[in-house]
């Protein structure tokens, strides 16, 4: 993909197969300076549980003036999934080579495999880059000094392009030996956007389990929870759902309350009143899996996230000759 503007890849998310340099963005007509204030914003997931080499996300420059993203371990930083594990990003701006290149680590919450975190790097008038992730500020370093080098080609998850600028030689790219990732909703601009506007278009959303399905005839128990944009407007949340009977139908049920009590060979995770979202019916594959785009042209009414921003989701699915759930997962959406 080549071109200029606010999003190269709008409203989809790319998975990258090995090797491929299908998803490029040329940045050569770009009108920002190589010390200018700027803003690059896009959407990532990995795909690998356990990476054994640090994986750069995005890259542009050289080792001499370079912008550039690294999934790696910035050792006690965090240490969500557990030590010596790569689950941080690494935000260099200048090249590796640069005596005036600055460096910051942020930690990325939870499961790195698990959803989309959304990524934006601001670089301000006096030098400072920032990075917010989720619409959160999550680290910022100071580099007046350093170039950036907008000019050059611009490489997100792919295996050519120069790397001197992430890190160093030895740094392999995010799709480089294997699928690796998924990308969406690449942005860059050449300025920096403000706190305010970084909030409102990828806000601080909340999404977490709060209880468990029962085994299912397949001995696993059924596991949902949601990735994307979570503003209704955007049209563009994600239903992930793994574990459940093979090949099986099933549908999504909505509530603002919890609780529990059991039904079928399951138990329902949710309270009065309850929602059923029967018109987007999901079909599993041969692994009981799912993800699909979130539909809200057919919800219900009452699923007023502007409104009411605070909803509970479970999903329903056909269980051999009975039924089942999944696990609840509370959302707070951004509206």
């Amino acid at each position: 993909v080549s071109g200029v503007g606010n999003s190269s890849l709008p409203f989809r998310a790319h998975r990258l197969g090995l090797p491929t340099d299908a998803v490029r963005w040329s940045g050569a007509s770009l009108p920002i300076g190589a010390s200018a204030p700027f803003s690059v914003a896009f959407w990532f997931r990995c795909a690998v549980d356990d990476p054994d080499e640090d994986l750069v996300v995005l890259d542009v420059g050289d080792d001499v003036a370079g912008l550039s993203v690294t999934l790696g371990d910035a050792l006690e930083l965090g240490d969500d999934l557990a030590p010596g594990r790569r689950d941080d990003l690494l935000v260099r701006i200048g090249g590796a080579g640069s005596p005036t290149s600055g460096t910051v680590a942020v930690d990325l919450p939870g499961d790195t495999t698990a959803r989309f975190f959304h990524v934006v790097l601001t670089r301000d008038g006096t030098g400072d880059l920032t990075v917010h992730l989720d619409g959160f500020d999550a680290g910022r370093v100071s580099a007046p000094g350093a170039l950036w080098g907008p000019d050059g080609a611009w490489s997100l998850f792919a295996p050519t392009g120069k790397l001197g600028g992430a890190g160093g030689p030895g740094v392999l790219p995010f799709a480089a030996t294997r699928a690796a990732g998924e990308l969406a909703g690449f942005g860059a601009w050449d300025r920096a956007l403000q706190r305010n506007e970084v909030e409102n278009q990828y806000c601080r959303y909340i999404a977490f389990p709060y209880c468990s399905g029962r085994v299912n005839v397949a001995g696993t128990d059924a596991r949902l929870w949601f990735s994307g944009s979570f503003v209704q407007a955007d049209e563009r949340l994600v239903v992930h759902i793994g574990g459940a009977a093979p090949s099986s139908i099933g549908f999504l049920l909505a509530s603002q309350s919890q609780t529990r009590f059991p039904v079928a060979s399951s138990d329902v995770c949710l309270g009065a009143p309850i929602l059923r979202l029967s018109n987007q019916v999901l079909g599993f594959d041969v692994d009981g899996s799912i993800e699909a785009l979130f539909d809200w042209s057919v919800t219900p009414a009452a699923l007023d996230t502007v409104a009411k921003g605070a909803w509970n989701f479970q999903c329903w699915y056909r269980d051999g000759a009975s039924s089942n759930f999944t696990n609840g997962t509370f959302v707070l959406f951004c509206n």
